[in-house]
């Protein structure tokens, strides 16, 4: 049984090597693939913007909520 095993360990193909990988498609500046990636670039990056706005807004509104506070309270103020 043991020289059978050997046998068809022996006769088995040998493990392949990993196929090389194939190169990228070329992207032309006008193709309809570039004009896909530039127009998602873009959007993304308006929603970045947009999402660190709020950032912003949000961490700023303490501090406005505060200020108005003091200043409706402040009979200075008007």
């Amino acid at each position: 049984m043991i020289d059978t095993l050997r046998a068809i360990a022996n006769a088995s193909p040998q493990a392949q090597a990993a196929p090389e990988p194939r190169p990228a498609i070329p992207l032309t500046a006008d193709s309809l693939g570039a004009q896909l990636l530039l127009t998602v670039s873009e959007q993304v990056g308006e929603i970045s913007g947009e999402i660190a706005d709020m950032a912003r807004s949000l961490t700023h509104f303490p501090a406005f909520i505060t200020g108005s506070c003091e200043t409706a309270n402040d009979p200075n103020s008007l």
